[in-house]
């Protein structure tokens, strides 16, 4: 779950008009894999599986991507660092996903 939204660097941080991706999200009943559509000033997000829709702004969703985003690049961080053997991620974490 956690490679597939990095994958999705681009769309995730800077959504355009016309865009489509599937994207795991947590937005009411915990993580599930959405698909999202984005238009011109409102995105429609579905879940894949089951019947869950949503209707929001684009700055809306952006905010909820930039979250997602973030939560994978901070967990897999946090990854690497136990695989090294260390207890904290190293200080230039964050340099690495940006």
């Amino acid at each position: 779950m956690v490679e597939d939204i990095l994958k999705l660097k681009r769309e995730l941080l800077n959504p355009k008009r016309s865009d489509r991706f599937e994207v795991w999200m947590q937005l009411t009943y915990g993580w599930k894999l959405f698909s999202v559509v984005v238009g011109n000033k409102t995105a429609k997000v579905r879940s894949v599986h089951g019947n869950e829709k949503h209707s929001m702004s684009i700055r809306q969703l952006k905010e909820e991507l930039t979250k997602i985003y973030w939560y994978a690049a901070r967990q897999d961080a946090s990854r690497i660092a136990r695989e090294e053997g260390r207890k904290k991620r190293k200080r230039s974490w964050e340099r690495d996903y940006a």
